[in-house]
């Protein structure tokens, strides 16, 4: 699932990161809730020609402006999958996302995390002044990471009012209703931005500043992403 709201330029990466997933995309679906101004479905539908999502794409155009979790709840609902998986457009995994946690999911837990507190695991790309930071030394595993079985929303949903800390919502939800969640690790970059809900959200781990290559490196970045979030520089 993910949504998304007047940003095509990032959702364009994410979806290249989606595509390159080392993963069966024929057994994929994307979900995309989106509430912008402008409809960009065809727009994305055309990004997506040819790559190996193509017609694997649900695009859910929302009327009006909604709340996060009530884009959430929507994505969730309409999922037909066993397994759906929290994928923000401004964050740029390494193609084994999918596959680890898959394999987590397949050993006996029912969500599955990414964490933070392996080195090369988890980086920052700050558009404040354009560097990538890597997070380290953190027990911190982020909800906007979470992929989890499609049969426990319903039992817990996003808070539909939430705009702001509704995938912990949820998350807190199915700890409290005993649903055993694991941690797995692959490597990721999350942005900061101007138009980030939070803005400074950050884990609660040491902070270091890392040559671009290191973190293009250990996520796999394509060179096209890269260029994108050097773009991205607002100081």
């Amino acid at each position: 699932m993910m949504i998304t709201r007047a940003r095509p330029l990032f959702l364009r990466e994410a979806l290249r990161s989606i595509a390159r997933q080392d993963y069966a995309l024929d057994a994929v679906e994307v979900l995309v809730v989106d509430d912008s101004p402008r409809d960009d479905g065809d727009g994305v539908r055309e990004f997506l020609r040819g790559t190996p999502l193509d017609g694997r794409l649900r695009w859910i155009r929302c009327d009006e402006q909604r709340r996060l979790g009530a884009k959430r709840n929507a994505a969730a609902r309409r999922a037909r999958g066993d397994v759906v998986v929290v994928w923000d457009d401004d964050d740029y995994f390494a193609p084994a996302r999918l596959k680890t946690q898959a394999a987590a999911l397949a050993g006996g837990t029912s969500a599955v995390l990414l964490g933070a507190d392996k080195p090369g695991c988890f980086f920052y790309f700050d558009a404040a002044d354009g560097t990538f930071r890597e997070s380290s030394g953190s027990s911190f595993g982020q909800p906007c990471s979470m992929a989890y079985e499609r049969r426990l929303w319903g039992e817990a949903v996003y808070g539909e009012d939430l705009d702001v800390f509704e995938d912990m919502h949820f998350f807190e939800a199915l700890l409290f209703g005993g649903v055993k969640v694991g941690t797995a690790y692959c490597p990721w970059v999350r942005t900061r931005h101007a138009a980030n809900v939070v803005r400074d959200a950050r884990g609660d781990g040491d902070e270091a500043v890392v040559d671009a290559a290191v973190a293009a490196v250990a996520c796999d970045l394509p060179d096209a992403t890269l260029a994108f979030l050097r773009s991205l520089k607002e100081g």
